[in-house]
């Protein structure tokens, strides 16, 4: 959950392609199983699972490019990964050329697998946009909400708080993880209207 991540999704589906959310708690054969399955291309991470994920390259055949999103200046980036905050300094954008469908795959989230080996779950722009109609019509999320979203960003109930947030104009305070204390200051801090706790 860090602003950078959201920016790269938002960016992912401007361009069309797919982002696969992983749960930031996966480790070794269960991140190596989705990254395969997914057939990802590249493999952006928070600094703590850098050094995993360099120790098991050669277990990740599909992926070409590594980035990692820093948690703080002194992160050392690898030799011949991205810096994700770099994808945002200076004022370089450039609007796409590609045209984004409704029926296209948005985004890949994979289930828990607790029954069987995780299933790549497809979701569409359509069904992003019913969701945001459903958070801002039946929520009534506006303008001068302040939502807290410190549930993962990996998740539907997040994603779908985010995109309404977004289309409203309110403002999001975000969270890397639950915690009661800290969601009751921020709640007095920031007037925050409405809680995605866990």
């Amino acid at each position: 959950n860090n602003l950078h991540s959201i920016f790269c999704r938002l960016a992912l589906y401007k361009i069309g392609a797919i982002p696969v959310l992983l749960n930031y708690l996966l480790r070794g054969e269960e991140i190596h199983y989705i990254v395969n399955d997914s057939n990802a291309k590249c493999l952006l991470v928070a600094a703590d699972l850098v050094e995993h994920i360099q120790a098991n390259k050669k277990q990740l055949p599909t992926v070409e490019t590594y980035g990692v999103f820093r948690d703080q200046e002194a992160t050392t980036i690898p030799d011949g990964w991205l810096d994700i905050a770099n994808f945002f300094a200076g004022d370089t954008a450039v609007e796409p050329t590609v045209m984004v469908g409704t029926d296209d795959i948005a985004t890949l989230m994979y289930t828990s697998g607790t029954e069987s080996s995780p299933k790549g779950v497809a979701t569409t722009h359509f069904n992003y946009w019913i969701s945001l109609l459903h958070g801002v019509i039946d929520y009534g999320q506006n303008r001068n909400d302040v939502n807290l979203v410190d549930i993962p960003l990996f998740h539907v109930a997040a994603t779908t708080i985010l995109h309404a947030t977004i289309a409203v104009g309110a403002k999001l305070v975000l969270r890397p993880a639950a915690d009661p204390t800290k969601t009751l200051q921020l709640t007095q801090q920031y007037g925050v209207t409405s809680w995605s706790y866990p």
